[in-house]
């Protein structure tokens, strides 16, 4: 097989390897001491090459899934980079936008100096707390019923006291 190789990668041919019959011998001795060997080594060695195509095989189909596994990773790792990127591009916004509003504070502290703008944040703050604490009282609470009934008994006080004060209010426009 080896000279079989070596004569088509010399010459692209096979030639006969077929050994001569001698000039008086028969055609079944020729047959059983000549070509029934050189058939068996041929047979064997077709074997053995069918043998490493079925591994080859194997082995590039392993290889294969080899490769789908790592192009669906690649994939992942693509579509994981590109929601980065849309992340990062919306982080850039946002940082601008913050900037921006970081500018426009410095001016104000600028135009209308550090203490008037600290007392106007803190009272900016206080009337958020007290809108949020109005919120949550104005919501009944989902616990036990001893806690919806103390807070509609503070609901209802709380409404009597605006009352009052709507009716101190109307008693100095009427007059």
């Amino acid at each position: 097989m080896d000279n079989v190789s070596k004569e088509i990668k010399e010459y692209g041919t096979v030639k006969t390897l077929l050994p001569e019959a001698g000039a008086l011998e028969r055609a079944t001795t020729y047959r059983d001491k000549k070509i029934k060997p050189l058939f068996t080594q041929v047979k064997n060695k077709i074997a053995a090459m069918a043998a490493q195509v079925k591994e080859l095989a194997e082995e590039v189909e392993k290889w294969k899934h080899k490769y789908q596994k790592t192009k669906q990773a690649y994939n992942q790792i693509q579509r994981e980079l590109d929601t980065v990127r849309e992340e990062k591009e919306q982080l850039f916004d946002e940082k601008q936008q913050l900037k921006d509003v970081s500018d426009r504070y410095d001016r104000v502290v600028r135009v209308l100096g550090e203490n008037a703008v600290d007392d106007a944040v803190q009272q900016d703050i206080q009337e958020q707390k007290a809108l949020e604490e109005k919120r949550q009282m104005e919501q009944m609470p989902t616990g036990s019923i001893h806690e919806r009934l103390t807070w509609g008994a503070r609901k209802s006080e709380m409404e009597n006291q605006q009352r009052k004060k709507n009716k101190i209010k109307n008693r100095g426009m009427e007059r």
